[in-house]
């Protein structure tokens, strides 16, 4: 194992990782990913992670390229994984508009799928006889929660049973089904003449959800009421015009009450033009809100006996049209009164039943709307990914990213994790004619987490402590398939190596990978830990790794474990040990004509990354 329960002395911890788990990615700007791989195998990098931030740049890489970055690792003995893009993508379907903000689009989770496949076709070129690790981020950046540590409503606290759920979110971010839009839900105490009103975000939801259907009704209400005092003018034209009418038919009006008829006559057309056009948009609104309560409600049984009466009727009365127009053609009017009395469905009645509907939920949390489309993107991408590549299929480890975002949080991700398996197992015993516990067993293996220690450890900005970042590592530990291993304060994205911040690194690494062992994972199948710090490297001009390498409490050779990097690195040099490469950028040849310019890095040199000790003629 990697971990040890004893120290064996005050410079060693009870945890160290092997260098053959660890790696460094690739630079995420640079689409040479070729020119990028071979500067972190000129460092020693056992493993690589290639990838770019944008997925447009990432389709500007050739597929030759994949096949020459092949051959690389196989003569260097390197395993490579693929970081899909994160700019423009998300998993989901959401996606900036127009008139800014996020909206969920159909079209934006097709046209990811087909985007993210061609990740997986490249990603399989890399190795297509095992299983190349594909990290795609769980969300592009939707947020979900506003956590608080500690944070528990009265109403809550009220509720709550033993054993129960102890923490609640402050904010929830509900998404409107309909509008297809983000709604934020959030906690808030009111202070009333009668006392104290708490509003948390669950109730918010319902209460939202309770408006805009009570709204939806009386919109419909109002239309229903305005129609029936038309139709109480009309029948009060129709009486005033009794008398003209029969004086008309006797030639004994005048010319002035001739043209009060015509008035008349052209007042009570108008009013049943506009009845007409009353009842057909009451019977669109009555429609829409069927809509609305058959896609977003929950039909208990006497509610679906009285909707499909009322529909049968409906189909009956359309079905009836044709003989009740033959009648009005032969005159026949107490035919067709009868038909339409035993037939006809007004408005009224529509209302009557769709009216006393119970509320729809329209808007949900964003987690549960996105946990479902996430799967259905994933389980698409596998299922076409299995159907080329079979047991060679790449595997899909979806990465934490801040714990405010749609899985951002342990429980969520997994739950995340499982519906996809879920809806995976589905499509392959449907579509490839697997047994369910096939099925089962070949998305478990494909379908996982990228558990990035860093990004879980922004809870601190919520006031969550080590303890709680380590229970988050525990509930994940199970399901995870890859590591990102980088360091910070708890507060942005530094991209530090281990070491340099408060990130409790080794403690995740070492709960995961007792997790995974008792999952029945070996330690030749542990998952690689690849050292995301390429911002240090940037701005100090200095590699991390041998950071990482110190924290770490790697072994300097599979041969020698005993012997960390921990405690030798001042031994072996402090220009790249220890305190880090401390050479200044303008070296002492061009200052004073002298200098160790020539030597290579691993001497205490100036020469570049693109040389190594892997370089110079072969006589050399």
């Amino acid at each position: 194992m990697n971990f040890k329960n004893t120290y064996k002395d005050s410079l060693r911890s009870d945890y160290y990782i092997s260098t053959r788990r660890l790696g460094a990615p690739t630079s995420i700007q640079d689409i040479n990913q070729i020119s990028e791989m071979t500067k972190r195998l000129n460092e020693g990098m056992h493993n690589v992670e290639i990838g770019v931030l944008d997925v447009g740049a990432f389709e500007q890489i050739p597929s030759t390229h994949f096949k020459e970055m092949r051959q690389m690792a196989k003569l260097t003995g390197a395993k490579v994984s693929v970081h899909a893009p994160i700019q423009g993508v998300d998993l989901a379907g959401f996606a900036s508009s127009q008139g800014g903000g996020l909206r969920w689009n159909e079209d934006h989770q097709k046209e990811t799928a087909i985007r993210m496949k061609n990740v997986f076709e490249r990603a399989h070129e890399l190795d297509p006889t095992g299983n190349t690790p594909v990290v795609m981020h769980v969300t592009g950046g939707v947020p979900s929660f506003e956590w608080q540590k500690g944070f528990i409503s009265d109403e809550d606290k009220r509720n709550l049973k033993p054993g129960g759920q102890k923490e609640f979110p402050k904010t929830i971010i509900g998404f409107d089904q309909e509008a297809k839009q983000l709604v934020p839900m959030e906690y808030e105490k009111k202070e009333y003449i009668r006392g104290t009103r708490e509003f948390t975000p669950e109730k918010r939801m319902e209460s939202y959800n309770e408006t805009k259907w009570d709204k939806e009704k009386l919109e419909i209400m109002s239309h229903q009421k305005t129609k029936d005092e038309l139709e109480w003018r009309y029948n009060q034209t129709q009486q005033r015009m009794q008398p003209l009418l029969q004086g008309y038919r006797a030639g004994v009006l005048t010319e002035e009450e001739e043209g009060e008829l015509e008035a008349q006559d052209r007042n009570l057309q108008a009013l049943k033009s506009h009845m007409q056009e009353l009842d057909q948009t009451l019977h669109s609104e009555l429609n829409e809100l069927h809509h609305k309560y058959k896609k977003f409600g929950g039909l208990d049984k006497d509610t679906e006996k009285a909707l499909q009466e009322l529909k049968e009727r409906i189909q009956q009365e359309e079905r009836m049209l044709p003989q009740i127009q033959k009648l009005v053609r032969a005159n026949q009017a107490e035919e067709v009164l009868k038909l339409q009395k035993k037939f006809h469905v007004d408005s009224v009645e529509m209302l009557g039943v769709l009216g006393n509907l119970p509320t729809p939920k329209q808007v949900i949390p964003v987690e549960e709307f996105a946990k479902k489309k996430t799967a259905e993107t994933v389980s698409d991408i596998m299922a076409a990914s299995y159907k080329k590549y079979g047991k060679n299929t790449p595997i899909l480890a979806l990465e934490n990213y801040l714990p405010e975002l749609v899985g951002g949080r342990a429980e969520n991700l997994k739950a995340i994790v499982l519906e996809s398996r879920k809806a995976f197992e589905n499509k392959l015993v449907k579509e490839q004619k697997l047994s369910q516990k096939e099925a089962e067993t070949i998305a478990r293996k494909l379908i996982g987490v990228t558990w990035d220690v860093g990004h879980i450890s922004f809870l601190k900005k919520a006031g969550y402590d080590d303890a709680d970042i380590l229970k988050e590592a525990e509930k994940i530990g199970p399901y995870v398939k890859h590591l990102h291993v980088t360091d910070n304060f708890g507060y942005s994205d530094s991209h530090l190596p281990p070491g340099l911040g408060t990130v409790n690194i080794k403690e995740q690494l070492k709960m995961i990978e007792q997790k995974l062992a008792a999952e029945g994972v070996s330690q030749k199948d542990m998952p690689r830990a690849i050292v995301e710090a390429g911002a240090f490297a940037a701005g100090f001009k200095t590699s991390p790794q041998p950071y990482a390498l110190e924290s770490l409490n790697s072994p300097v050779s599979e041969l020698y474990r005993d012997i960390r990097w921990g405690s030798v690195g001042d031994m072996v040099g402090s220009y790249m040990m220890g305190y880090g490469d401390i050479l200044p950028e303008q070296h002492f040849q061009s200052l004073y004509g002298s200098g160790f310019s020539q030597l290579p890095r691993e001497l205490g040199g100036q020469m570049g990354n693109e040389r190594s000790r892997f370089s110079g003629t072969p006589n050399e």
